[in-house]
């Protein structure tokens, strides 16, 4: 390889949480936290989870909550042995009915461990989609973080998200439901319990077994905590496709990195959403809210690491783009709104008509630089949160044989500054080589030593789109 020395960069800022949804938005920089320490991470190991908690199935028949179907519009109570449920639907012999337009739903107890599925039974034959929700919602797609498609009287579903303790039941079309089970902690009857809330997706890259195939081309080198001993690394699923991998810093709030691949699938005309949520693969202490609102003043806004645009051909991965943890302070105006959305617009044009990999990142200081650090609070948290002071984007295009195997590849890296540009994006164009320096990151390990020593090198654009 070509990379010798790492540096360690550690961040620090207080913890604590609440939130949920609404929209996009611009917002400021609060200077008066000015400050020029480098937040040093308290190292403090979350508790290891019980790895096979005790199985919970919860179920609620229409027949017993009869009288807590009320209608639309008017959310009853019901408790049984199992806890609280939420029914807000009209009664239909014998149903609970859900209608997408009037937006009911059925609201399950919270348990103790996550849930890892829901059983439906319906009346009548049912088609439709069935859409699970962190939140009551007042529109069709508040609060959604998956959804299943059922054909007939009874539906199955094992949730590919991790963290859900209680969710919303909806609807794309009239389902009249006559019993809920929800089965929650366990791992032996469920088929295929949640992805672990922090995998890690590739053992060790090993960059000098000399072929590579295209899987998993986008992840860089696993950190380990070495750069960042407070962060974690997940990946986000949507169903059983991967959307995204972060490398989020649990004390600074941000994800240093977000690595994905994009090609035509992902884009689409899906209409943007309005509301963020808590990322279910993180816990919420460790988040910032951010659903509702986004940060004090007007020059900050939520800056997506990983676009909406860059998913909005499937709508289950284009609500995860609005995962807070997708967010970092950028400033809005000729930079996330000009310079930034232009490279990303470019990218996505590529994708059009072939598969690239991306890797999006911060950075509050370069390696070897001490960088005065600037913090700000959201409108609805009062974590102190620091500003970035760099955004960079790396992506990656590669050849491959009959096999698959990788053959040749080209980079290209950008990199500015979190303030206000009034050029083009291709005056920050900048090797992958030099951004690794800059960040101690190894980008693209994946790839044969051969091909990714000179692939890093190029600093063209016009070379990088002509490959």
């Amino acid at each position: 390889m070509k990379r010798v020395a790492l540096a360690v960069i550690a961040f620090m800022t207080t913890l604590s949480v609440a939130c949920n949804p609404i929209d996009n938005s611009t917002n400021s920089d609060d200077n008066s936290g000015n400050n020029t320490e480098t937040p040093t991470p308290d190292p403090t190991p979350d508790p290891t989870p019980d790895p096979q908690p005790e199985t919970v199935e919860a179920t609620l028949t229409s027949e017993e909550c009869a009288d807590c179907i009320a209608g639309y519009g008017k959310p009853n109570s019901y408790t049984n042995s199992f806890g609280r449920w939420t029914i807000c639907a009209y009664k239909y012999s014998g149903a609970m009915q859900l209608n997408k337009g009037k937006v009911a739903y059925i609201g399950t107890p919270t348990f103790k461990e996550d849930i890892r599925k829901v059983k439906l039974t319906f009346v009548e034959g049912y088609s439709g989609e069935i859409l699970l929700c962190s939140a009551a919602g007042t529109t069709a797609a508040e609060g959604q973080f998956e959804s299943f498609k059922c054909s007939g009287t009874t539906a199955e579903y094992t949730l590919s998200t991790s963290g859900h303790k209680s969710l919303y039941i909806r609807s794309s079309a009239c389902a009249r439901i006559t019993a809920v089970t929800i089965v929650s902690g366990g791992n032996g009857s469920t088929p295929t319990p949640n992805p672990d809330p922090t995998p890690d997706p590739t053992p060790d890259p090993t960059p000098d077994v000399g072929e590579a195939s295209e899987s998993w081309l986008e992840l860089p080198a696993v950190d380990n905590g070495k750069l960042y001993p407070n962060a974690i690394q997940v990946t986000v699923y949507s169903g059983s496709e991967r959307n995204y991998t972060i490398l989020y810093d649990k004390k600074t709030y941000a994800s240093m990195w977000v690595a994905y691949p994009l090609e035509s699938k992902h884009m689409g005309s899906f209409s943007r959403p309005k509301s963020w949520s808590y990322n279910p693969y993180i816990d919420q202490v460790y988040q910032v809210n951010l659903c509702s609102s986004s940060y004090s003043g007007d020059t900050y806004s939520r800056g997506h690491l990983i676009p909406n645009a860059s998913r909005n051909g499937d709508k289950n991965m284009q609500l995860q783009t609005f995962y807070v943890t997708n967010s970092v302070p950028q400033v809005q105006t000729r930079f996330n709104d000009g310079v930034w959305n232009s490279l990303e617009q470019a990218m996505q044009s590529i994708a059009e008509r072939e598969k690239i990999y991306i890797v999006t990142g911060v950075a509050f200081s370069k390696v070897g630089e001490t960088k005065p650090i600037s913090y700000i609070t959201a409108n609805d948290d009062s974590k102190q949160i620091p500003i970035p002071n760099y955004f960079f984007k790396v992506a990656l295009k590669v050849t491959t044989n009959s096999s698959g195997v990788v053959t040749s590849a080209s980079t290209i890296g950008f990199w500015f500054e979190n303030k206000q540009y009034t050029d083009s994006f291709i005056n920050y164009a900048v090797s992958v080589d030099q951004i690794e320096q800059w960040t101690g990151f190894n980008f693209f390990p994946n790839l044969p030593d051969s091909v990714e020593v000179s692939a890093e090198s190029n600093k063209s654009w016009s070379n990088f789109q002509a490959y």
